[in-house]
């Protein structure tokens, strides 16, 4: 696998990256020998506010497009999940401390596994926006 540069990472929303007008950043630290890893700019609060309007603005598109559009979309995110399988266990690992052993046969694998079955269930016209309603004394 290739080293892990150190480089800035920043919010991505509306399609792109985007510079967080907080101007403040915080190290990921490896925790088993505190090199940094990565820093990350801090959204603020107008960030926030300027990727829930992005996302407003996406949403009529998103509304339109066909059930099977969406399960291949999916099924997309599954396949690079599982193709960078190894990649993404060796960051997790190193950001978080878990076994590779965990994090390359259960963490990775299993958000691949999430995305599957939701393509499946959307694919398959399992979802046509009914809710279920939950009993008041739920939650």
């Amino acid at each position: 696998m290739a080293d892990l540069p150190f480089a800035p990472r920043h919010p991505y929303y509306d399609g792109k990256v985007q510079l967080a007008s907080s101007g403040r950043t915080f190290r990921t630290i490896n925790p088993a020998d505190n090199t940094p890893l990565a820093e990350i700019h801090v959204a603020s609060n107008s960030d926030t506010d300027a990727a829930i309007a992005a996302a407003d603005r996406a949403f009529p598109l998103w509304s339109q497009t066909p059930h099977i559009a969406r399960a291949r979309i999916l099924q997309k995110a599954a396949a690079l999940l599982r193709e960078r399988n190894d990649e993404l266990a060796r960051l997790e690992t190193l950001d978080s401390g878990k076994a590779y052993s965990e994090t390359s046969t259960v963490d990775i694998v299993t958000g691949a596994d999430v995305l599957e079955y939701y393509a499946n269930l959307v694919g398959g016209g399992g979802l046509n926006g009914e809710t279920t309603q939950l009993r008041e004394d739920a939650w």
